[in-house]
């Protein structure tokens, strides 16, 4: 039994190697089990090739990041496709490790700065973006049809397009789209299977929640039923049951169309108080402030975690390696149980956002930045779109009973590795369907109803940028906020300032600056607005 546990344990750990990836699935033997709907689509039926983009004397150089899970491999059939699709002279540049020292070196001189750039997140773009480094998206539709017509075609566009907005109130990050459904959401889940086989109510408030931790608790007397990680950080993810979009740190609430610091607000007291009560009585582990990861796996492994608050994608990475031993293991979402506040809800924080993508660098030359824009926007068609979402019929994925499902190799190797699906520079615009065709049925039935959890509006505190005399109040203000209050959060959870001491510790975070950081992101963000 030890060894089978041992089996399961390094099973979840391998999964999650590849847990929060973009998309993936295949090679050419088998196919895949999950498939993705599609309208019937044939080899007649399929997006025909346009003509080559760029003549044979065109030079493009694109930089792109590696993943260690899906290390960047100049074989990929995906990128071979794009630039059999795209003509000229597409040039492929890994870099495979230490990002930030190697793009710090490019961006210092512009003719060390390719044509475009594969930002793996916004941070990336904001810090280059305000001297100058890319070329804005907004003063050059003219030379984007393809991503214009997305613009006018998709609803949620002008949301992604302001999250995108830098500090000078320019749009240069192109943003991705097609991996909301499942990438990165957030949710409640629990052991289906041990709730069924002790008969217990599923909760639907907090209280409940408490409650039915307890009976777990007096079951399995060694577990820790709700059992969550990542200390403190939870609190921002349980926020909205007590109070619409609150979060344990600066967040936009929509609701009052106003700037706030959840720390201060009653409610967060009162879901703070509740979580602490969970933890005196040993619901929850026992090491929550510094537990790391493998340990939490561990745990939820081996029978001593029920409930937790996580990744979506947690579903297929216990599921499979668990029901190697215990084929009834299964775990589901939960819909948010509701705070104990007048305001309470029953939603998460929006969370289902992706902000990488491609940007086109300025490289001082006309003809080069055009190109530029050629090659980001042909990601925009539909020929682009099937390609890097599935590649081509026949080599990377098959339709069968008129769905598309990626044909794998005898070792199930995902599409990601052997192909490149999914890859940085690869999921600029993809179809739904073929990111949900990475996971399983199980788990997509899943995502389509925690879809519905999600609050309306992501917290523009995710992808606000600052300019530069913003982000110099930042560094002087909020960075020792951040600071005071983690400590002290720490100190109240751990008993050792006791709870009397609250009212305090909230004057004691105005008074270090709170209502001029309050100012700081009400003006950044209303220049989004524009």
């Amino acid at each position: 039994m030890k060894r089978m546990f041992a089996v399961v344990v390094v099973l979840i750990m391998v999964l999650s190697l590849v847990a929060c990836q973009p998309i993936g699935t295949g090679t050419t033997q088998t196919t895949s089990g999950t498939q993705a709907p599609t309208a019937g689509t044939s080899e007649s039926q399929a997006v025909q090739p346009s003509g080559k983009i760029f003549s044979d004397d065109v030079e493009l150089r694109i930089i792109v990041g590696s993943h260690a899970s899906y290390p960047y491999d100049e074989n990929w059939k995906i990128w071979q496709y794009v630039k059999e699709a795209l003509g000229g002279n597409v040039i492929i540049e890994p870099i495979m490790d230490s990002w930030d020292t190697k793009i710090s070196l490019l961006m210092a001189s512009r003719d060390q700065l390719p044509d475009v750039l594969h930002a793996p997140n916004k941070t990336t773009v904001d810090r280059y973006a305000l001297d100058g480094a890319f070329v804005s998206i907004m003063d050059n539709l003219d030379k984007l049809p393809n991503f214009k017509k997305w613009m006018d075609t998709t609803p949620e566009s002008e949301a992604y397009i302001r999250s995108r907005v830098s500090g000078d109130g320019n749009v240069y990050h192109f943003p991705t789209y097609g991996l909301h459904t499942v990438n990165n959401i957030r949710t409640w889940l629990y052991r289906k299977d041990i709730f069924e086989e002790h008969k217990l109510e599923v909760p639907q408030d907090w209280n409940e929640l408490y409650a039915v931790g307890k009976k777990l608790k007096e079951l399995y007397p060694d577990s820790y039923p709700i059992c969550n990680r990542e200390a403190m950080n939870k609190l921002s993810t349980f926020g909205p049951q007590w109070k619409p979009y609150m979060q344990n740190k600066f967040y936009y609430d929509f609701v009052n169309n106003k700037w706030s610091y959840g720390i201060i607000e009653p409610e967060f007291r009162e879901l703070f108080t509740m979580y602490k009560k969970f933890y005196d009585e040993g619901l929850l582990p026992v090491n929550l402030m510094t537990m790391v990861t493998n340990d939490w796996r561990t745990l939820v492994a081996n029978n001593q975690g029920f409930i937790f608050n996580d990744y979506l994608i947690r579903i297929d990475m216990f599921q499979s390696a668990a029901r190697v031993d215990n084929p009834n293991f299964t775990l589901t979402a939960l819909e948010p149980p509701k705070g104990l506040t007048p305001n309470a809800t029953r939603l998460m924080p929006k969370s289902n956002s992706e902000y990488t993508g491609y940007v086109v660098c300025n490289t001082g030359k006309k003809d080069r930045i055009a190109n530029a824009f050629k090659y980001v926007d042909w990601f925009y068609s539909d020929e682009g779109k099937e390609i890097i979402s599935w590649g081509k019929e026949g080599e990377t994925y098959k339709v069968v009973d008129g769905r598309k499902q990626f044909i794998l190799d005898e070792q199930n190797t995902p599409a990601r590795n052997l192909y490149g699906v999914g890859t940085y520079g690869l999921y600029q615009l993809v179809d739904v369907e073929s990111n949900e065709a990475l996971y399983t049925d199980e788990s997509n039935e899943n995502a389509h109803r925690i879809i519905n959890w999600l609050e309306p509006q992501f917290n523009p505190y995710e992808w606000l940028s600052l300019n530069e005399e913003e982000v110099l109040v930042k560094q002087e203000i909020e960075v020792n906020i951040d600071s005071f209050v983690n400590d002290q959060l720490s100190k109240f959870f751990l008993g050792e300032r006791p709870m009397s001491e609250w009212d305090n510790f909230v004057q004691e975070i105005y008074h270090m600056g709170l209502e001029q950081m309050l100012e700081v992101y009400e003006q950044a963000y209303a220049r989004t607005l524009k």
